[in-house]
């Protein structure tokens, strides 16, 4: 993985958001990341959270968490993720 953005649903929507990924569905879980992501609308544009870089990593669990008494009421987040594999084989 060598990103993630994270997406919020309409507009001026604000959260303060941790993303935690392990090995394990039972864990140990690692904090990756810890922040804000917004969607914001400023005079007719729309101006979105920048995708967050990763150092590579093999962990298959992710989790995003939502802190509710930072955030603007709305649908959940979605998570997207930037993935590069470590090899690509074709065959014809």
């Amino acid at each position: 993985m060598s990103a993630v953005r994270i997406l919020l649903e309409g507009s001026n929507s604000l959260a303060a958001l941790r993303l935690l990924s392990a090995s394990d569905e039972k864990g140990p879980w690692r904090q990756r990341w810890h922040g804000l992501a917004y969607n914001l609308s400023i005079n007719g544009s729309q101006l979105s959270s920048a995708p967050i870089a990763m150092s590579p990593t093999r962990q298959r669990f992710w989790e995003l968490n939502l802190n509710e008494s930072e955030a603007t009421p709305g649908k959940a987040p979605r998570l997207e993720i930037h993935w590069q594999p470590d090899r690509l084989i074709f065959l014809a």
